[in-house]
């Protein structure tokens, strides 16, 4: 089976951050005296893989924390002594990986940016020149009707895509439900367009 660039890079980024895991659970067995084995934590997730969720969740399961926002602050967040950052792409490497896959670049929910509307113009005018394709206008679980305007006038503005998502997880975090999306065929257009 051929890997495609994204793939091979998040598979990369997927090792680095099980290391970094590794070793935060040695860091809370040695600092809170904890006996946490992280081959246990691998073989009861259901591919293997051990993220800061896991670690957090066994905490809480043990009685080491009340809740995941508990677990965070006093095991894994960058407040804690255990903390080791992770491995994340950078923005530049994300918008080449996309291009070189023949994909297209949306902002994701821009309410969780948290910026005034002027940073946020000047944000999505500096990933324009970047390549930007689109910017999500709306979304189920965080946007309001004024973003929506606003992110509207933005994708207008600057010539954007404009997409809707759910921001779907989990099903006991949000309910499902359709999402009409007006523009879904723009897109297919645009990436048929590509190939």
């Amino acid at each position: 089976k051929k890997i495609n660039k994204i793939e091979k890079r998040l598979n990369e980024l997927e090792k680095e951050n099980t290391d970094i895991c590794k070793k935060i659970v040695k860091k809370i067995n040695q600092y809170y005296s904890i006996d946490i084995q992280f081959n246990e934590l691998a073989n009861n997730t259901r591919n293997g893989v051990v993220t800061k969720k896991v670690i957090e969740q066994w905490l809480i399961n043990n009685g080491y924390a009340s809740g995941i926002y508990d677990a965070g602050i006093k095991y894994t967040s960058r407040y804690s002594p255990c903390y080791v950052k992770r491995s994340k792409l950078g923005l530049e490497e994300a918008i080449d990986l996309i291009r070189k896959s023949n994909g297209l670049i949306f902002v994701a929910h821009p309410s969780s940016l948290k910026m005034q509307d002027d940073e946020l113009y000047k944000f999505i005018k500096k990933l324009k020149e970047m390549g930007l394709d689109g910017i999500e206008v709306f979304n189920a679980d965080k946007t309001n009707e004024k973003q929506i305007k606003l992110y509207r006038s933005i994708a207008n503005k600057f010539g954007l895509l404009q997409s809707s998502g759910s921001d779907f997880h989990r099903e006991s975090e949000t309910p499902i439900f359709g999402v009409d999306n007006e523009y879904s065929n723009d897109f297919i257009k645009i990436l048929k367009r590509r190939k």
